[in-house]
């Protein structure tokens, strides 16, 4: 992801200031050193940047979704207490000042916000509400007691983390299922993130012009007339549009890793 992401980093933060990426000679006589010494520090350039993509990501993507929404099984449990199928609001309210924080993960989604409204108002979260049946909490309940865990099956106990823990350690293949997801929706988590980033940037080149002066530095930075409305108002749905399915298809495979770990601990030890 990180190799993947250098482009874009060189789109949005080098590019329109008038910047380059910095330049290390190598002191080598043999062009094939040379060559393989700068592969490497691309790779490795690249396996930082992913990590700080996931770092970021993490914030930005996972936080907003957990504290506006709430955790999978806290959305399982409410719908267990209400008998509902699918969550038809965040749970949380978008709490947007509630913290610093928060402020800053809400407003990092700004450029999503008309359709995050249409999403939310119009449709229920079918893509993050879970799909197991309700029964399965007393059944959960019940192998609690069995392994004399004096852990509360509701919401804010953070239950699940258990259930991943006893899989993890007791059913392999059933793991190995919730590691499948848990890729994809990591992957996805840094999809959206860059997507987002990607949505600022292409508002900010909209509207925003850049000068350089003769020796190539950014000289003054103003605002200017869009050509196009119509054209730029057509590129903006789709890459927020992108973004904004980036979004469920992370949230829907967070959702998957959850479901899949709740299975695998109530099916392991169970014979025919």
């Amino acid at each position: 992801m990180g190799i993947l992401a250098l482009p874009l980093c060189y789109t949005i933060f080098v590019a329109p200031f008038g910047f380059y990426f910095p330049k290390f000679p190598v002191p080598f006589k043999s062009e094939f050193t040379n060559s393989a010494v700068s592969v490497i520090a691309v790779l490795f350039a690249g396996y930082a940047l992913g990590h700080i993509i996931a770092f970021l990501a993490s914030y930005f993507v996972e936080k907003f979704l957990h504290r506006n929404y709430g955790f999978p099984s806290d959305l399982y449990i409410e719908q267990c207490n209400n008998q509902l199928l699918k969550i038809s609001r965040p749970m949380n309210g978008f709490p947007i000042f509630s913290s610093p924080i928060s402020v800053i993960i809400n407003g990092f989604h700004l450029p999503l916000l008309p359709i995050y409204l249409v999403v939310h108002n119009f449709t229920k979260l079918g893509y993050y509400s879970p799909k197991l049946p309700l029964e399965f909490r007393d059944v959960v309940i019940e192998k609690f007691v069995q392994l004399r865990l004096n852990i509360a099956v509701e919401e804010n106990t953070r239950w699940s983390k258990i259930v991943e823990h006893y899989v993890a350690n007791n059913c392999p293949n059933g793991y190995a299922r919730m590691y499948n997801y848990l890729v994809i929706s990591g992957v996805m988590r840094s999809v959206a993130f860059l997507s987002i980033l990607y949505c600022w940037f292409y508002l900010a080149h909209g509207i925003i012009s850049t000068q350089f002066d003769q020796a190539g530095y950014l000289a003054s930075i103003h605002f200017k007339n869009i050509e196009s409305p119509f054209y730029f108002f057509v590129g903006y749905i789709l890459v927020s549009s992108f973004a904004s399915l980036s979004m469920m298809t992370f949230a829907k495979f967070n959702r998957r890793f959850f479901e899949e770990g709740v299975q695998s601990f109530l099916l392991f030890g169970v014979t025919a």
